[in-house]
């Protein structure tokens, strides 16, 4: 069951491991490289991170013009206005 207390925590505990992925990675092979090469892995951490959240974001957004071009992901607005429930099965959900 979705409550508000329970959304709050998995959000702080999702920013949280955010946080300290970014700083963990870099003391944890900051200690494995030279020191003058510390900045450099910390900033190659941090690029796969920026890949890592861009590349679902850029291929979504590609599949989905996509299939808009091919089958469209909208309704004609007639058949918005009418419902959709008249227009595939034939009868309506809510009587008004």
């Amino acid at each position: 069951m979705i409550d508000a207390g329970n959304s709050a925590w998995r959000m702080t505990a999702t920013a949280l491991v955010l946080f300290m992925t970014l700083p963990g990675l870099a003391l944890f092979f900051g200690g494995l490289v030279w020191a003058e090469n510390v900045l450099s892995d910390l900033m190659r951490c941090f690029a796969w991170i920026v890949t890592t959240l861009l590349w679902p974001l850029v291929v979504s957004f590609i599949i989905a013009k996509i299939v808009q071009a091919v089958a469209g992901l909208r309704v004609s607005a007639e058949t918005e206005q009418q419902g959709l429930d008249v227009s595939l099965h034939g009868e309506r959900a809510y009587i008004m």
